[in-house]
C-alpha cells in the first residue's frame, strides 16, 4: 500500500491546528470560561445599572472571546510565511511501516507507533507525535483519497486513538 499525497501548508491549515491545540486543552477552556464569566457580569452589572463597570466587563470578555481566535490568527500568518518548511510543498506517502515525509532533498520515514493521536476537524487531519507537535493534512490536498488516507491511518494506529469522522 502506498498513498502519496502533496499537501500545502497554508496559513488556514496552521490556523486550524493553532485553534484546535489551544480550544482543547485545559489553558483554552478556562479562556472561554473567563470570558463568559465576564459576558455575565457584564450584564448582571447593566441590569444592576452600573454602565460603567458593565463596560469594563464587556471589555474583558471580548478580550477573552475574540482576542484568543484573533491573535491566532496573526500567529499562523507569522508562522506561514516566516517558517521554511511551510513555503514548499509537503509530500506525504503513506506505507506500511509509516508515514514518508518529504521535501525538497530532505526525507524521513516516521514510524506509525510514534503517532500518538490522529484528528481531524472540518478542514484537516492532524497526527500529533506528542501534545505539541503534529502533522497537518489538509483535506483540500486530500482529493479523492481521503478515504484511503483515513482507512490507512485508521489501520495502523490504534482504533482508540483515531478520532476522525468526514
Amino acid at each position: 500500500m502506498s498513498i502519496k499525497i502533496e499537501a500545502n501548508i497554508t496559513k488556514k491549515a496552521i490556523y486550524d491546528f493553532l485553534l484546535y491545540k489551544t480550544y482543547t486543552g485545559i489553558f483554552g477552556i478556562f479562556v472561554v470560561a473567563v470570558g463568559f464569566v465576564n459576558l455575565l457580569l457584564g450584564i448582571q452589572n447593566l441590569r444592576a445599572g452600573t454602565p460603567s463597570e458593565a463596560g469594563v466587563k464587556f471589555l474583558f470578555a471580548l478580550i477573552f472571546i475574540v482576542g484568543m481566535p484573533v491573535m491566532l490568527w496573526f500567529t499562523a500568518g507569522k508562522q506561514a510565511s516566516g517558517v521554511a518548511q511551510f513555503q514548499k510543498p509537503i509530500i506525504y506517502e503513506f506505507l506500511d511501516d509509516g508515514l514518508r515525509v518529504a521535501q525538497d532533498e530532505m526525507e524521513n520515514t516516521v514510524p506509525w507507533s510514534s503517532f500518538m493521536k490522529a484528528m481531524a476537524t472540518k478542514n484537516c487531519i492532524f497526527l500529533f507525535q506528542d501534545k505539541n507537535r503534529g502533522l497537518i493534512l489538509p483535506r483540500c490536498d486530500l482529493g479523492d483519497q481521503e478515504m484511503a488516507v483515513i482507512e490507512a491511518i485508521s489501520t495502523h494506529m490504534d482504533p482508540s486513538r483515531v478520532k476522525i469522522r468526514r
